[in-house]
């Protein structure tokens, strides 16, 4: 038996999307990913494809992917890590103190869309599409304050609906 199931990129959300278990003999996945930063620009793209053996439901093919990208409009960028394949640590150029000449911290505006189908071969799990735009403030290096909008339409048996996301994140990092 398997099951997949998705939020939409809301922790707290339950899961838009869901096929339900179903009989199945094995998956697998294939997974690409490229990332490119060009100073305070950076641009990513992601795609995977499950191949589920489930002869109730001719093997079908669930996907998701993604692209987005972010510009730091204070010119800072994350260093691409080779080790580990992420994007390092943001160290702003100035940090923000309360007191005179200080920096501003630094400050990144973002955008992304991803689509989820977990839809195919009559596996009703759903399809989700989510657009979402995001502003940061990371007053120094240990200290990231965001706001998310982000707008997704779910598509699941014969419904439609869109739902409006609203996220606030305070994150520290040693």
């Amino acid at each position: 038996k398997l099951s997949y199931k998705a939020k939409p990129e809301v922790n707290t959300a339950p899961s838009y999307i869901n096929t339900g278990s179903f009989d199945a003999t094995n998956s697998n996945i294939l997974m690409l990913e490229a990332i490119k930063v060009n100073g305070p620009v950076s641009l990513i793209a992601e795609y995977m494809n499950n191949f589920v053996k489930s002869s109730t439901f001719n093997n079908p093919n669930l996907t998701y992917w993604q692209v987005g990208g972010s510009w730091f409009i204070t010119g800072e960028n994350r260093k691409y890590n080779r080790n580990n394949g992420n994007l390092g640590k943001l160290i702003p150029r100035k940090n923000f103190k309360f007191r005179k000449g200080s920096g501003p911290g630094a400050f990144e505006l973002g955008a992304r869309y991803t689509r989820s189908n977990f839809s195919d071969q009559g596996l009703s799990g759903g399809q989700l599409g989510r657009f979402t735009m995001a502003a940061s403030w990371y007053p120094n290096a240990h200290f990231r304050y965001s706001i998310n909008y982000g707008y997704g339409k779910l598509k699941k048996s014969d419904l439609t609906g869109t739902a409006n996301f609203w996220q606030f994140r305070m994150q520290f990092e040693l």
